[in-house]
């Protein structure tokens, strides 16, 4: 055969191998998302191991994907109890050496699931409550035997018999989340296990209430219109509640009795660094006398843990280090402290003994393999309940009468978000939560990708510049200052563009950025729509909003001709309304509304209409998430034949109008329970654990 044939049959070759490669690692790509689907959406841990176990199969080459597949199934195998999970963490630890988070989680469960640890140890790991139905918002009663929950189908809040796994609501809210205005959060169950306190959120206020475990005796402690209320902690003699005081910045107790309210302490480190998570873990001392909490130190966001004296106030750092640490609770006797760390490289739960609120000699590891978790609370028992939250957002693209969405991006997963269309529509902007966190610029034509990393804290939002030159975010720099900022795309140079304003939003023309001015009561100015000239910087008002409303979700239309917005009336009800830029009446658009999140409503690129996701729900999930469509002259809203079995985050439609980018949410929230965390009198004196 002369050489040259064989060269170009081996080209040849090559060339379908490498398609048939690509079509292989898209096909198990495909079944990862499937597969994921059906563990955190639809529950079915046996239908998801046989999906993870086709997409390892299919993976060839793509060692990231077939990694992650094979993490999940032991996850699943574990979530069923069942000794094949250490199958598949082993698997990756022989052959999956070059995946360094897969590895990282396979060994980490590996070490809790080894019998010989188990041994050493005497913890034991057990899942009390998974599904769909799992709330973020829980609480566990002092006896272990009920959970306090946010009601995910309504909002309300419910109660959980674990023993019997019956669930029954305290409150019932009208409407259900179409009224998502209203709903329960924060729970914490009274000392003796009958009473649950709870935040209540209502429009633009969080009371404070009480209601008894069988639904009777509901109270509302405090109205939370100055501030907003949020129930952290009981004393131990259930006279009182220790609250968080969220737009006032100040730590209070509130008498069960009367209502009456001690302000503690006022605190300045609540948004001390932008973008770190507000705290949801602050707990009285058993013998009430010291509150013990986290927070962020560093513009890194890294946490430690305090506790101040409710009698004078004085704070006392209890655990300092550069790494990450996060506070658990006390120990129930009170004389020592939970708290985790990866200050060894991974999630630990570690121990410091205290005595009149200081610390005694070093912190020491009570589990190795902790992972990241969020505490509930003790039982009497010394059993720790706490709960782990998984979630994945990706960035997909579909077309409109055209199948279902595909993956915008393939290479990593789990952590995008925010697409948008640039004006010409070949170009798509979106955050990647990956670390570090960037913004990226993908090329629809070619699929090369430039990625952007500002230095601001918790970055999201991205708009483009109607030139296509720029693109702002919404965050925060390393000042504190909040508000809109400008990545240059050429130069990458970060500039701020609207600091200390909300929805801030382009004009057509690109000179100008609109923002509403909210409602003063005080000075008894109503809200107005105004505009910032860019070159100038000076701001004009654009429209007075009529009288005892307030608006949020400013948008331009791209003609420049209108903005839409939502309005919030005296009566705490809202609507959807478009108003002429150049003068004129304003135009409430046909509801309902009610159900219709104002994050998730985008103009069409022809100005005619709005569209929107509007969330469907069955028994507390959220089945199928679908396209609608309303048009500005006033017709009836109607769907516009586009659906997916996801959350959708975010929605942006290209300039054709039929070509649509997503955000799409999977998540699952599960609750287990640690016994044996704690050492026992024994095993504290020298004695080996019990086996």
């Amino acid at each position: 055969m002369p050489a040259r044939r064989m060269v170009m049959i081996v080209a040849a070759a090559l060339a379908l191998g490498a398609a048939a490669s690509g079509q292989v690692s898209g096909q198990a790509e495909a079944l990862l998302q499937k597969a994921i689907q059906a563990e955190t959406v639809d529950g079915n841990l046996k239908a998801a191991i046989g999906l993870y176990e086709q997409a390892v199969a299919a993976a060839g080459s793509n060692r990231p994907v077939a990694a992650r597949a094979l993490v999940q199934i032991g996850q699943c195998y574990e979530k069923l109890g069942s000794v094949e999970a250490q199958k598949a963490y082993q698997r990756v630890v022989q052959d999956f050496a070059d995946q360094a988070e897969p590895l990282k989680l396979a060994r980490t469960r590996l070490a809790a699931l080894t019998p010989a640890t188990a041994r050493e140890s005497g913890i034991v790991s057990r899942q009390v409550w998974s599904g769909p139905e799992v709330s973020l918002e829980v609480a566990v009663s002092p006896d272990g035997r009920n959970l306090a929950f946010q009601d995910v189908a309504t909002g309300d809040l419910a109660v959980r018999d674990l023993t019997s796994g019956e669930t029954r609501r305290l409150t019932n809210k009208k409407g259900g989340w179409e009224n998502w205005h209203e709903y329960a959060t924060f729970p914490v169950f009274s000392p003796d296990g009958t009473q649950v306190a709870f935040g209540w959120q209502a429009h633009e206020s969080c009371e404070l209430r009480v209601v008894g475990i069988d639904g009777s005796g509901l109270r509302v402690l405090d109205p939370g219109t100055k501030y907003g209320v949020f129930p952290m902690d009981w004393s131990r003699d259930s006279k009182s509640i220790l609250v968080l005081l969220l737009n006032n910045l100040q730590i209070a107790t509130v008498s069960v009795a009367d209502g009456s309210m001690r302000i503690l302490k006022t605190i300045d480190w609540l948004w001390s660094v932008p973008g770190t998570p507000d705290p949801d873990v602050m707990r009285l001392s058993p013998d009430g006398r010291f509150v013990l909490y986290d927070r962020p130190v560093n513009e890194a966001g890294n946490r430690d843990v305090y506790a101040f004296s409710v009698a004078t106030g004085e704070v006392t750092p209890l655990v300092q280090h550069p790494a990450q640490d996060g506070l658990l609770g006390w120990a129930p006797d009170g004389k020592s402290v939970l708290f985790l760390s990866d200050r060894t490289g991974s999630w630990a739960t570690w121990q410091l003994a205290v005595a009149n609120g200081k610390p005694l000699g070093e912190p020491k590891v009570v589990n190795w393999a902790t992972g990241t978790i969020r505490p509930i609370g003790f039982g009497r028992s010394g059993s720790f309940y706490y709960r782990v939250h998984n979630q994945v957002v990706n960035v997909y693209t579909a077309t409109l009468g055209a199948g279902t969405p595909s993956p915008l991006v393939k290479r990593h997963l789990g952590a995008d978000l925010r697409p948008v269309w640039s004006p010409d529509g070949k170009r798509i902007a979106y955050v990647s939560g990956q670390p570090p966190e960037r913004v990226v610029i993908r090329s629809m034509e070619t699929g090369e990708e430039r990625e952007y990393s500002p230095k601001l804290r918790g970055f999201s939002w991205p708009q483009w510049s109607p030139d296509g030159r720029s693109v702002t975010v919404w965050g925060a720099d390393s000042q504190g200052r909040v508000g809109l900022f400008l990545v240059d795309l050429e130069t990458g140079q970060l500039t701020p563009a609207l600091l200390g304003k909300s929805n801030g939003r382009w004009s057509a023309d690109g000179n100008a950025i609109y923002y509403i001015e909210h409602r003063d009561v005080k000075a008894k100015r109503p809200a107005r729509v105004m505009r910032r000239n860019l070159g100038t910087g000076r701001d004009e008002e654009i429209r007075v909003l009529p009288e005892q409303t307030d608006a949020t979700n400013l948008l331009p239309s791209p003609d420049g001709r209108w903005f839409a917005l939502m309005l919030n009336h005296a009566n705490d009800t809202w609507s959807f309304a478009v108003v002429p830029l150049s003068g004129g009446d304003i135009r409430e658009l046909p509801g309902p509304w009610a159900d219709v999140k104002p994050w998730k409503l985008t103009w069409a690129p022809d100005s005619q209409q709005l569209m929107f996701i509007r969330p469907g729900r069955e028994a507390g999930k959220i089945m199928r998430s679908e396209l609608w469509g309303v048009s500005v002259a006033g017709g009836e809203q109607r769907s516009l034949g586009f659906s997916v079995p996801q959350d959708v985050a975010s929605l942006s439609v290209h300039p054709d109008g039929r070509q649509l980018a997503l955000t799409l949410t999977e998540e699952a929230t599960e609750v287990w329970v640690m016994e044996n965390l704690l050492p026992t009198a024994k095993d504290a004196a020298g004695a080996p654990p019990k086996k």
